[in-house]
């Protein structure tokens, strides 16, 4: 950072690549209270550091009671970078103590607040706006090569395009002779401290909330007791993503980040963002399905919720499945409608039998905006206004007491890579009460640019096996389900190098061989009828035509269908030729398997380089 001046009002201001940072700090009694705010924004995981290092132990205000610790440097020999590895995601071993992603801040000031003892026994702590709470609050050990107890507030965090934090930091720096007893609860009544997460319970529903944004029960008010509602929910895979059968699902998520904040009407806001995963100890998945949930609660009949997942990849070929799954007590009827009316109303069927499938309906391109499932003892449980965000669902139904809202299903369903696909809706135990749309859907409008073809630029050449060099003929294709791993085949008398500082594939052609790099791209991201095209920057060199028309140097779309291959192909000049860009396109026929994409020498003589390829949806 570098001063730039001193005006009224404003006790510094900063400049870091081209924003800027003010800070205000004024006396208050017994302290002082500080602002730090980034009128244009400020950047992600930018961090104000204190530096406390008289500290002889430290306390953390939260949610879920107080955290507290003798504090002493560990290891002061070594660095504590930290590092990531087959178990957790999140780095171990580095120099954080506590974070309040782990650990959120509660709904008031006492349980919004870290602290230290300082060597004299007096209490020093910062406490923040329960309503305006930072990203993060981290309690640091060392920073660098500087050792002490450090606090590190970050304005704002980005989660895989999930966002939060503010641009403006207010907090209270307060010193006292001794601490202050920690107080039970999380800030507010209605939202207490239960095993495994969190209960909000008010006049007219009790619902318990885990740790990894999962609904672990839910009752309606029953006169002066309670009736079960709902077992549990959330989303899970067993098929895709990993080996067939293994269930992979939110609620194994040990390192999910949490936040607790006022929402509109005396509301209470909890928001979850994490990654699904497997029960065992090493079950991570090394292509990450993450999740974001959301609940918004209050004082009404009804509550808002929102659960969105986000892949790194698609699934494999084959049947493929990933549903947000809710456990009903009872269920024995659903009634699905959307705004032209009833869509399917079916009994519920025991045991295997699914039931009211919109898979199967006679338009499976009407999804439910509302959703009825009758239950015991009378109760209807009502998922009203259901908005859906991102790609639609392949299937809804009934099985037996659980009712899937199921994004993959079989052949049914997309899941678009880097992109937010979810749901919003209203949920009651009232079939006539809605609750009114909030700000939660906001997060699953952030969708990263979706990339079909991996590794288009040639970038992670032989990282983590992306590319897959083959030195001898015969070696067949990679299976879909190795798609996810592999992504460009490279044949015999091709190699990834540089043209100045940019990685692009050359070819070198024999005239006798066939030498196109190929790439099996996911069928998932193909719809019948669907046009897309194929692009790629290409330059040639001494080009000669084959003995044969289609002995070119190419680029090209690989179709299989009706048992044949399709070709959509686009050639270059003969002769030499500059960097230019070609394209070709396709339009997928009603039925299709294979989809590929290959780039090269044809059977013919000649050199060509290859970069940037990717295929685009034509509207």
């Amino acid at each position: 950072f570098r001063l730039t001046r001193v005006t009224d009002g404003v006790d510094a201001e900063y400049v870091w690549q081209g924003r800027a940072l003010t800070v205000r700090q004024r006396e208050t009694d017994g302290g002082v209270e500080l602002r730090a705010a980034w009128p244009d924004g400020a950047p992600a995981e930018a961090a104000l550091v204190i530096a406390l290092d008289e500290a002889c132990d430290w306390y953390a205000d939260t949610a879920e009671g107080r955290f507290e610790s003798p504090f002493r440097v560990r290891h002061p020999g070594m660095p504590m970078q930290g590092v990531a590895g087959p178990i957790y995601r999140l780095p171990q071993g580095g120099a954080v103590l506590w974070d309040s992603r782990r650990h959120p801040f509660g709904l008031d000031a006492a349980h919004a607040r870290v602290g230290v003892r300082l060597p004299d026994g007096r209490d020093l702590s910062l406490t923040f706006d329960p309503a305006r709470l930072p990203a993060s609050v981290r309690l640091l050990e060392r920073v660098g090569g500087r050792h002490g107890l450090n606090v590190a507030v970050v304005w704002r965090g980005d989660e895989h395009g999930v966002t939060w934090g503010v641009d403006d930091v207010r907090f209270r720096i307060h010193t006292a002779r001794r601490r202050g007893e920690a107080c039970a609860g999380s800030g507010d009544p209605r939202l207490t401290v239960v095993g495994g997460g969190w209960q909000f319970e008010n006049e007219h529903y009790r619902a318990r909330l885990s740790r990894t944004g999962t609904l672990t029960g839910l009752w309606r008010r029953d006169g002066a007791g309670w009736q079960a509602v709902v077992r549990a929910d959330g989303l899970y895979t067993d098929k895709g993503f990993a080996r067939d059968g293994e269930r992979v699902a939110q609620e194994n998520d040990v390192e999910a980040g949490v936040r607790i904040e006022p929402a509109e009407t005396n509301g209470v806001r909890l928001c979850v963002t994490g990654e699904m995963r497997g029960f065992g100890r090493f079950d991570k998945l090394g292509h990450p399905v993450r999740f974001c949930s959301v609940f918004t609660l209050g004082d009404g009949p009804a509550f808002r919720r929102f659960t969105a997942f986000q892949s790194a990849t698609l699934p494999a070929a084959g049947r493929a499945f990933l549903s947000q799954r809710t456990t009903l007590e009872g269920a024995s009827r659903a009634t699905f409608s959307d705004e032209s009316g009833v869509m399917l109303s079916r009994e519920a069927n025991s045991g295997k039998t699914r039931t009211c499938e919109t898979a199967k309906a006679d338009d499976p391109r009407r999804l439910p905006s509302d959703i009825r499932i009758a239950c015991a003892g009378g109760v209807t449980v009502r998922l009203a206004d259901l908005r859906w965000a991102g790609t639609r669902p392949g299937n809804v139904f009934l099985h037996g007491e659980d009712l899937h809202l199921a994004w993959l299903d079989g052949a049914a369903g997309t899941a678009v890579p880097g992109a937010w696909q979810g749901v919003s809706m209203s949920v009651s135990c009232e079939d006539r009460v809605v609750a009114a749309q909030g700000e939660e859907l906001d997060v699953a409008a952030v969708a990263a640019p979706v990339e079909v073809v991996r590794d288009g630029r040639f970038d992670d050449d032989g990282a983590a096996g992306r590319t897959l060099r083959l030195v001898q003929s015969g070696i067949g294709w990679p299976s879909e389900r190795a798609v996810a791993q592999v992504g460009w085949r490279l044949p015999e008398g091709s190699a990834v190098v540089r043209e100045g500082n940019n990685p692009c594939v050359r070819i070198d052609g024999d005239g006798a061989s066939y030498r196109l790099i190929h790439q099996a791209l996911p069928t998932r991201a193909f719809l019948p009828g669907e046009a897309w095209r194929l692009v790629a920057r290409m330059r040639g060199e001494d080009i000669e035509k084959g003995d044969a028309d289609w002995k070119t140097a190419c680029l090209r779309w690989c179709v299989q269908a009706e048992g044949r291959v399709i070709y959509q192909t686009v050639s270059l000049p003969e002769g030499s030729s500059a960097w230019r860009e070609y394209s070709v396109s396709v339009t997928l026929p009603p039925r299709f398997g294979d989809v590929a994409v290959e780039v090269g020498l044809n059977g013919n003589r000649g050199r060509v380089w290859i970069d940037d390829v990717r295929v685009v949806k034509e509207k």
